[in-house]
């Protein structure tokens, strides 16, 4: 985490007992005595927060925490500047560095080589240990995360062996070689190193060992380590919760590629403290935006009358338009409307990050016509939840309410659903722009929420209501 303010302090405090008996629930402290835990972190550009515009500038908080994409750092045009200097007026940004690769892109490692190939813009690269000092000693950063082969836990026994081993030694590498670089973890100005757990079952006996080993070294954070790589989520939550019962209550834990709204909340309901998503910027690709109403959350009614979410609640499916107009199946490209001057104003829809998915949105010349096809997201391939708006739908091209009532959001104060969604069918990247802003002002108010219920000794209620809406 990289910031040019003066740091408050080093340490990680927990302001709140655990709420479960086992002494796994959720808690709530301070990072670096001045971050809020739970915290979310957000992936960065260069180390730009994404989509940042002149009128978002002044929205981003002090607590604001982005990580560094590591292809940036080992792209050519980077290798030797320093990334915080570049952006000077984020100087309320700060920014965790990871040998992660943001966006759930999986790391693979060479063997050989001791280091870890990374997918660049420029092709492939390579990084080990001694470049990442070097990079560590560019920037500066006060919180690292040391680098490991995340893998699968379901790969084969000595794959997922051999990666334990390789990441055990990156570590003790990295620490014996950081002095040499100039990059100190110890010490009033200490860098703040997180070590890398990685849960095996047979791998229980030594995995206490190792955390202590980590912490003796100079490490003051765990990470969970091979989380979100195709687990499953009983299995996540058993790794989850044999790391966070071996971790000292002082020492904070980090998980990263929770990409999906139902692993974030996974995440807070067993107590992780920092956690990494790529969720805003999915949802913004896919073109929905985030209705999720924390409960005692105001909502304005249609009578301009503020009251209570848990009294009054609304998701993103019952906050649609009076006027019904026929669904588009996304998944079925000859599906047909009831009437086909329902689509007369549509136009063509933009086309999607490959990472999203394809699928060609219906036309009013039927099937086997030949005409420009409109591509809109595979909800197959990424499955839509209760409370995300598809702003493709044609239903909002004349909505012209603000994509959530009550919201503060730069999108909600000044446009509206049909204006996003015609930005959408015009190929115009202010739409990703406007739900990306949206999707982060709305996670960042559920967490303000789950920190608020911790307090309260209200979580397990909180997270049921939460839930209802997913």
């Amino acid at each position: 985490i990289c910031s040019a303010k003066e740091d408050t302090g080093m340490s990680f405090d927990r302001t709140d007992v655990k709420e479960q008996t086992s002494g796994l629930g959720p808690t709530a402290g301070k990072f670096l005595g001045f971050i809020a835990t739970p915290a979310l972190i957000t992936r960065t550009l260069i180390g730009n927060p994404l989509y940042t515009t002149p009128d978002a500038i002044n929205e981003i908080k002090d607590d604001f925490l982005g990580q560094l994409d590591i292809a940036d750092l080992v792209y050519k045009d980077f290798e030797d500047i320093p990334l915080v200097k570049l952006y000077t007026q984020f100087n309320n940004v700060k920014f965790i560095l990871s040998g992660r690769q943001a966006g759930g892109r999986k790391i693979e490692s060479n063997c050989d080589s001791g280091g870890m190939n990374i997918d660049t813009h420029n092709g492939r690269k390579q990084l080990n240990v001694e470049k990442y000092l070097h990079r560590i000693a560019i920037d500066q950063p006060k919180v690292i995360v040391a680098l490991a082969d995340e893998v699968n836990v379901n790969i084969s026994k000595k794959r997922l062996t051999k990666a334990i081993e390789r990441s055990t030694t990156w570590f003790q590498s990295l620490v014996t070689a950081s002095t040499s670089a100039g990059v100190a973890l110890s010490g009033p100005d200490s860098t703040f190193l997180f070590g890398v757990a990685q849960y095996d079952k047979s791998y229980t006996v030594q995995l206490p060992i190792w955390i202590k080993h980590m912490l003796s070294q100079g490490a003051k954070g765990i990470v969970i380590g091979n989380a979100h790589l195709g687990e499953s989520k009983e299995e996540r939550a058993e790794s989850i919760t044999a790391i966070k019962a071996l971790v000292p209550a002082d020492v904070p834990t980090l998980i990263q590629g929770a990409d999906t709204l139902a692993e974030i909340l996974q995440s807070l309901s067993l107590g992780v403290d920092l956690i990494s998503t790529n969720y805003p910027e999915c949802l913004a690709k896919a073109g929905r935006a985030l209705a999720l109403r924390p409960p005692g959350d105001p909502v304005i009614t249609e009578d301009n009358n503020v009251v209570d979410s848990r009294k009054h609640a609304r998701t993103a499916s019952e906050s649609e338009p009076s006027t019904k107009r026929p669904r588009i199946d996304y998944s079925n490209p000859h599906a047909m409307p009831a009437a086909a001057s329902d689509l007369s104003d549509c136009g063509n829809a933009a086309k999607l990050s490959d990472s999203v998915g394809q699928s060609a949105c219906a036309n009013k010349r039927g099937p086997g016509k030949s005409a420009a096809k409109a591509v809109a997201p595979n909800e197959a391939e990424f499955p839509r939840a209760k409370c995300e708006m598809n702003l493709w739908d044609v239903m909002y091209r004349k909505d012209t309410r603000p994509l959530m009532e009550g919201c503060t959001c730069h999108g909600c104060r000044h446009h509206t659903r049909a204006y996003i969604h015609h930005l959408h069918l015009s190929h115009e990247i202010l739409a990703e722009v406007l739900l990306y802003h949206h999707n982060v002002h709305q996670l960042r108010r559920l967490f303000d929420s789950a920190r608020q219920a911790i307090h309260n000794r209200e979580f397990a209620q909180w997270l049921q209501q939460i839930e209802v809406q997913l």
